[in-house]
């Protein structure tokens, strides 16, 4: 497959996933170039200033724009006035599909949040049409505790970056369905993960398909019903304990509002001040009985 074809697939996998907000390649313009090397031109150049950086993303501001920088070789401009995605990607990045996928979705979403979808760092799964949110940073749990979830039969919305909407009266949850991101610490919990980590051995972390493991389990959305922030324990059974409003919700803008993007900042606060009023939350000290997590979870999950 030559460089351009995979820009073009994964241009074609982040349509598929915004299907479900209801966005198509006529409401947002993406144009990715393909690229060798990365020219010269760069955000500062475009007299646009640096407001945070987080693992290999650099994020810039300039006017109504915003400039999201990859070290290894991508950079995407979005303008939030044209509706439109524009830059470049150059080797390594286009040999990392999980790397690209990123970078476009990162330089969409400001596009989303100002549709009213708004990104959370967590696992989401749902049982019933009711959904349940794990949220926590990375090493947390929240993705064994999904999958515990997830292989007792809940459907499955995101491994780690659902979307939250209103909806009438209430806040749905958006499903994202990228690969599941796991760390090997995770694969010996569960036996249908372990033959995955097998032919990827030294590595720290493994993707996969959620369906590949455990059928079609996907759901597209689901009411927010639950946040969980998840914990791990050296403990044999897992316990929950309710959260206060004011706790839940700023562990919720943690892991959610990105503070560089301040002209809708008060609308997102709004968005989760209204979660935590609406919805119970639990800090969940994650013990070693996977198994009884299930029930113990949907024992404190309200009915409608």
């Amino acid at each position: 497959m030559n460089i351009a074809e995979r820009i073009k697939e994964a241009v074609a996998r982040l349509f598929e996933r915004l299907a479900v907000f209801g966005i198509g390649q006529d409401d947002i313009q993406i144009e990715a170039q393909a690229v060798s090397q990365m020219p010269v031109l760069t955000p500062t150049l475009l007299h646009a200033r640096h407001v945070h950086s987080q693992g290999e993303m650099s994020y810039y501001v300039g006017g109504h724009s915003f400039y999201v920088v990859v070290r290894r070789g991508g950079m995407m401009q979005t303008d939030c006035l044209e509706q439109s995605v524009r830059g470049y990607v150059a080797p390594p990045v286009l040999d990392d599909p999980a790397l690209l996928d990123d970078l476009l979705l990162t330089a969409v979403a400001p596009l989303l949040r100002r549709r009213g979808f708004f990104p959370l760092h967590a696992f989401a799964a749902a049982r019933r049409g009711q959904g349940v949110l794990l949220v926590g940073k990375s090493g947390s749990g929240k993705t064994t505790a999904g999958l515990a979830l997830v292989r007792a039969g809940w459907q499955f919305l995101s491994d780690d970056g659902p979307f939250l909407c209103r909806s009438g009266t209430g806040i749905q949850i958006l499903g994202w369905h990228a690969p599941v991101n796991a760390a090997w610490t995770t694969a010996l919990l569960f036996p249908e993960l372990q033959p995955i980590f097998a032919t990827h051995h030294g590595q720290a972390k493994c993707s996969f398909s959620i369906e590949k493991i455990y059928g079609l389990v996907s759901t597209e959305r689901a009411f927010a019903r639950l946040i969980l922030l998840p914990s791990l324990t050296d403990g044999e059974h897992s316990a929950l304990r309710r959260l206060s409003t004011a706790a839940i919700l700023a562990e919720l803008i943690a892991h959610s509002i990105d503070g560089w993007d301040r002209s809708i900042m008060a609308e997102h606060f709004t968005l989760l001040s209204s979660l935590t009023d609406m919805v119970p939350a639990y800090h969940l000290a994650l013990g070693s009985d996977l198994d009884r997590l299930p029930a113990l979870i949907a024992d404190v999950l309200p009915a409608n």
